[in-house]
Parts: C-alpha cells; sequence; structure tokens
C-alpha cells in the first residue's frame, strides 16, 4: 500500500521486455512508478535479464540489488545504480540501468549498457542490431557468444561472462510501501503496473487556503 496526496503526480514506466536474435536476447526493463516531485522512487520492480539459445534468463529481484551476471560475480548494481559490466569476465557486454545510474559500460562490447531510470530509461543498443534492452534500462547484445543482456531494475543486473549460453543478471527491486508481497518470476514478457483504490475515504478540509486544509483528505468534511 503506498499513500500519496491529492494533486501530487506519478510518474510510470512500464518495463518491456528485451528482444531475441541470434541465440540471445536483450535484457529485460524494470517498471518503475515515481513520485515526479523530487524523483521520489515508491515502487520498482526488476525486469528478468535476457535468455540465450542454451539458457533461460535469470527472474528480477526482490531485493534492492541486481543480480550477478553469470560466472561474473560481484558485478550486480547496488544502491540503486546501474549494474557492472563484464570488463572482468572475458571483456564482454555492459550491464543494466538503474534508478540513479547508467549501467557500466567498460568492456568490449560495454556500449550495449542500459540506461538508468533518472538518464531516460531507453533500453541498450544491439551490435547486431536486434537485440535491444528493453525499455526500463535493459541492457542489450548481440549473439550467444556475448550472452543474454542484464536486466534494468532499481540497481541494474550485471553483465554475463563473455561466452556462449550465459545471462545477466536480473534487476533489483524497490517497495516503499506497507503490507508488502514481494515475489519474484510472476510477470512474463513486457511489465505490467496495476493501480487500485484501496477505498480508504480520508475526510477532511480540502479547501487548500484555509487554516486547517488536510492534504491526505479526499472528501471534505465541511
Amino acid at each position: 500500500d503506498i499513500s500519496v496526496s491529492p494533486g501530487e503526480i506519478i510518474d510510470i514506466l512500464v518495463g518491456e521486455q528485451g528482444y531475441y536474435s541470434y541465440g540471445a536476447g536483450g535484457g529485460g526493463g524494470g517498471s518503475f512508478i515515481v513520485l515526479q516531485n523530487g524523483n521520489i522512487p515508491l515502487v520498482i520492480a526488476g525486469g528478468g535479464s535476457g535468455s540465450t539459445s542454451n539458457g533461460s534468463g535469470l527472474d528480477g529481484e526482490i531485493g534492492n540489488n541486481g543480480g550477478d551476471g553469470e560466472s561474473c560475480a560481484g558485478n550486480g548494481g547496488t544502491g540503486g545504480n546501474g549494474g557492472g559490466d563484464a570488463a572482468n569476465c572475458n571483456n564482454g557486454a555492459g550491464g543494466g540501468g538503474g534508478f540513479y545510474t547508467n549501467g557500466s559500460s567498460g568492456s568490449s562490447y560495454g556500449y550495449q549498457f542500459g540506461y538508468g531510470y533518472l538518464n531516460g530509461g531507453a533500453g541498450g543498443t544491439s551490435t547486431t542490431g536486434n537485440a535491444y534492452g528493453g525499455y526500463g534500462g535493459g541492457a542489450g547484445t548481440h549473439s550467444n557468444n556475448t550472452g543474454g543482456g542484464a536486466a534494468g531494475g532499481y540497481s541494474g543486473g550485471g553483465a554475463p561472462y563473455h561466452g556462449n549460453g550465459y545471462s545477466g543478471g536480473g534487476g533489483g527491486s524497490y517497495n516503499s510501501g506497507t503490507n508488502q508481497n514481494n515475489t519474484s518470476g510472476v510477470q512474463y514478457g513486457n511489465g505490467l503496473v496495476i493501480i487500485s483504490n484501496n477505498n480508504q475515504t480520508t475526510y477532511g478540509c480540502t479547501d487548500t487556503s484555509a487554516f486547517n486544509y488536510d492534504p491526505s483528505a479526499c472528501v471534505d468534511d465541511g
């Protein structure tokens, strides 16, 4: 459950599935629900990473940190930042985008990194022009030899080992609400955001010029 006040503007970015081609897929984008004033994250669901012809991708993470790329330990993003590249893992692809920053891009194919939410959240490019990362920070890739792309999320997934059949890490998630039920791997394909009213009516003064104005009130009590 998330509490917001009347008049507040919420920005929503629904994550896109990565594109599959040449034996590997780009990473999936994360889904972001953000309070526009101050760019305050409310709920972020990490995307799943791209699959390869030899294996499926990795689910998004329920924790804040992005997952490590397969056989590339320690490169998952942390603290809302993008995931690491594969510079130390046979010099492969780039990392998935996080909330604050892009995925790392220091490896040979690191320019396929995913973009951070605050930088527009675009998916990464693809050398072959087919295996793009999904909107929401998913990293692109270009062939099974480079592996499945890392996913976007609150913290980006790390790039996989540069070799046949490895997948990037899933994106990290963030939840500022109460009564949480955080579950990984529940959505297939593009992301999904559903917003519903919890039907709790808050009474109070809705006149913004009054001394007893209550910004949380939905119905004026007279």
